[in-house]
């Protein structure tokens, strides 16, 4: 049961993450920048590239996280502001990563903006409101020390906003780890998220990168295109599991509307999950 609820570490960031950024002390601030600095010192092996759109309520935490992160090998964390209107701008600058910005709005163009100025051989991306672990950054990329893996990707978790993680909100996250580990067997791209994914950029760029059409399904569709040239990786280790706000289940109504709306479709494209995809 402890796979999908937050250790106390994670459950501070969130508490950071939820804080108004006017309230961080300098000292906290500094902090993380130093701690960033650090980090990202020397030439990059690999590249954290982050998108924002109006983050600014997340992005401290987040960055704080990966302030954190436990790695033996150089990285660069960039952050693509994807024409943000908010104080999102103003924490990049404030933390020192290198930021850059996209005025195209849209997943597609604010991913592919970050895959082109990546410096790292392997890319790793996050999105700008979610916590991340200290082994996340390590767990994702060991694997792609052998060649035919192509891509990784990881579990995700729900963020409680009172900090509550009740039984069923358990149960709804095991569920969702049964549909992963359903579609990874014939069609594991579907499992890829922009949240947590890792590839080769070489590999990307061979590919054609993002799709920038305007519509979603950006890191899906090169996933499906990496899972041409070799495996995709899901990497099931807790270490590895991100941490998400719970956004998209509270615009559903309710956890249980939200698993009710799940469960139908998981049914009604039950028979998609079981067998290869040959069309993307």
């Amino acid at each position: 049961m402890k796979l999908f609820i937050p250790p106390v570490n994670i459950r501070n960031l969130h508490r950071l993450q939820r804080k108004d950024y006017s309230n961080i002390s300098p000292e906290e601030l500094q902090s993380v920048k130093n701690k960033i600095s650090k980090l990202t010192r020397g030439k990059p092996e690999v590249t954290i590239a982050l998108i924002a759109h109006n983050e600014e309520k997340n992005l401290f935490g987040c960055l704080a996280s990966l302030a954190e992160s436990n790695v033996d090998f150089p990285i660069e964390i960039v952050v693509v502001n994807n024409a943000s209107t908010d104080g999102t701008e103003q924490i990049i600058a404030d933390l020192g990563v290198n930021g850059v910005y996209e005025a195209r709005k849209g997943y597609g163009f604010a991913r592919q903006r970050g895959l082109d100025e990546a410096r790292g051989k392997i890319v790793v991306t996050g999105d700008a409101d979610t916590i991340y672990s200290s082994e996340w950054i390590t767990e994702m990329v060991n694997p792609l020390q052998k060649r035919h893996i192509k891509c990784t990707t990881s579990l995700h978790a729900s963020l409680s906003e009172d900090d509550r993680y009740s039984p069923g909100l358990i149960v709804y996250q095991y569920f969702k780890l049964g549909t992963w580990l359903l579609k990874q067997r014939k069609r594991p791209h579907l499992n890829c998220g922009g949240a947590s994914m890792a590839y080769r950029k070489k590999d990307a760029l061979h590919i054609g990168g993002y799709k920038t059409d305007g519509s979603r399904g950006e890191d899906g569709d090169l996933a499906y295109k990496l899972d041409q040239l070799g495996d995709i990786k899901l990497v099931t280790s807790k270490n590895a599991v991100i941490y998400t706000s719970m956004r998209r289940v509270e615009a559903d109504g309710s956890l249980l509307r939200a698993f009710m709306i799940r469960f139908r479709y998981r049914i009604k494209h039950l028979d998609s999950f079981l067998y290869a995809d040959k069309t993307g």
